[in-house]
């Protein structure tokens, strides 16, 4: 099915004038959220549709003109970071007097959004500038980024209720290979639980308050155990790499990173260079502007030392 054949194309291309995510779409447009991902993603392959922020999306054509209104508390860090941007280049410390978040919150954001080609950055007397980048989707590895996270945000929606994943795949038009990696990646970050043969759904306590998940053992004081993340923690009494976490605790390096992230998004750890990563307020970390994330001894860790 090409995307000329969808039938939320027209509703689907008048709400991506400005900035919107999955559940913004599915309710201007009157459609599921499974059926206006599937539209999404046919946009984002053709190049017509880009990723404008890390849970929102707009027309190409509408992005290099379009300026974000003030932000609000509601809106995501992702949306206030892009909206506080404008046109003329910022610090973090700019950006950090613009929206009052902290300056490390606001640079792995600012790196998140660079891999999806929303900004660009350029360096002078050691400080970073980053400004919002006009080269959206430009690059195969950008559009293939931003289909992975309308996936993403689809599967967790849709495993409010218990599903295989290749019914997910099939549901936004994604393929089934691609589907089960993003699954196991949720997985071993604890947004979602495996809860019968091939089946996921998410934790109960990211489902509404309504919803009654049967549980066939007990949790103390109701909390899931997180012993990965506990071991973590205990062996980060400063700044190590992963592989060297997952060598201590016993664990595969997929597995402790995978943990790493999400505990990098709740602000337990920070990543402090490539691969390695810190509690945060550990003492003796450099400021945030001189860390390098490349891999050393990569021409672009060389350029920049």
């Amino acid at each position: 099915m090409t995307v000329t054949d969808q039938p939320s194309l027209e509703p689907v291309l008048a709400a991506l004038r400005r900035p919107a995510t999955l559940a913004s779409l599915a309710s201007t447009c009157g459609r599921s959220v499974s059926d206006v991902t599937h539209t999404l993603l046919l946009l984002l392959r053709s190049g017509r549709a880009v990723a404008y922020c890390r849970d929102h999306y707009i027309l190409r054509d509408s992005h290099i003109d379009y300026l974000d209104g003030p932000s609000s508390e509601s809106h995501s860090v992702s949306r206030r970071i892009m909206a506080a941007l404008g046109r003329p280049e910022a610090s973090t410390t700019d950006l950090h007097q613009r929206i009052g978040l902290p300056e490390t919150e606001i640079y792995e954001e600012l790196v998140a959004l660079s891999w999806l080609g929303a900004v660009a950055s350029v360096r002078s007397r050691q400080v970073r500038y980053w400004f919002r980048s006009d080269a959206l989707g430009a690059k195969v590895s950008r559009r293939r980024r931003a289909e992975h996270m309308a996936a993403r945000g689809a599967a967790l929606v849709l495993f409010e209720k218990p599903h295989r994943s290749s019914e997910v795949a099939r549901a936004i038009g994604y393929g089934v290979n691609v589907m089960n990696d993003l699954v196991q990646d949720l997985l071993h970050s604890g947004q979602v639980i495996r809860v019968g043969k091939g089946q996921y759904a998410l934790p109960a306590s990211a489902l509404p308050a309504t919803t009654v998940v049967a549980r066939s053992h007990s949790w103390v004081d109701g909390c899931r155990p997180q012993p990965v993340r506990d071991a973590i923690l205990l062996n980060l009494t400063e700044p190590r790499q992963a592989v060297d976490i997952a060598r201590a605790i016993g664990r595969t390096v997929p597995n402790v990173t995978g943990h790493l992230r999400a505990m990098t998004t709740l602000g337990l750890v920070e990543r402090v260079g490539y691969g390695r990563y810190a509690r945060p307020g550990t003492p003796g970390l450099l400021p945030i502007e001189q860390r390098s994330f490349h891999r050393p001894g990569t021409p672009t860790a060389l350029a920049g030392a």
